[in-house]
């Protein structure tokens, strides 16, 4: 080979690698939403923003972005029922002692919530309206088989979401010695949304 043609192979090949280098410079991973958790039972309402990416938790309040955080991705798994069980039994959060000022129902579910997501399980918050007007809060979970699972943190028992509905007496659902109107009007979790109709007696 002479020293023409070696000197245009070199060149070649330098611009080949060129090539080469500056294509995996530009490539990019664009990031793709794969779901989006809205809690609005609380304000300022949080917003989980997930991508293949990154994890970003946007807080709003009346519809302004307040504060902005990157929290660790987290691959959330789904129990089976008695995996849960054992979570919030392990939780020790229904051993904590209730008190209306500091450690109320919400307290309850945040807490658990909050550990389920340590644990790799994903979980939210449960609004329960009652008939007088009052409210309650619990956490709802999806097992594995796809089934939605209803958690009462303050006596960590479980009931499956099909099983909770418009016009039953919570209470009673639970064996708890109620003095309020437990009839349930409203069900409002991240999953699902009953609510009271207007024919519903």
């Amino acid at each position: 080979m002479d020293v023409k043609n070696m000197l245009l192979g070199m060149i070649l090949l330098i611009g080949l690698s060129a090539l080469v280098i500056n294509l995996g410079e530009s490539k990019e991973i664009t990031p793709q939403i794969k779901y989006v958790y809205v809690n609005v039972t609380s304000d300022p309402q949080v917003i989980v923003h997930e991508t293949n990416v990154t994890v970003e938790k946007v807080v709003y309040i009346d519809r302004e972005i307040i504060k902005e955080v990157n929290i660790t991705k987290v691959n959330f798994t789904k129990p089976t029922k008695w995996e849960l069980k054992d979570l919030v039994m392990d939780s020790h959060v229904s051993g904590k002692a209730y008190d209306n000022e500091t450690y109320d129902c919400t307290e309850y579910s945040n807490e658990l919530v909050r550990y389920l997501k340590d644990k790799g399980v994903f979980s939210c918050t449960t609004e329960i309206n009652f008939q007088d007007g009052k409210g309650h809060m619990g956490v709802m979970v999806e097992l594995e088989d796809g089934r939605l699972m209803y958690v009462e943190p303050q006596d960590a028992e479980l009931l499956e979401s099909k099983y909770l509905n418009i016009g039953d007496d919570y209470c009673e659902k639970f064996d708890w010695n109620c003095d309020w109107e437990d009839e349930i009007v409203k069900i409002s979790s991240c999953y699902e949304v009953k609510l009271k109709s207007t024919t519903h007696p």
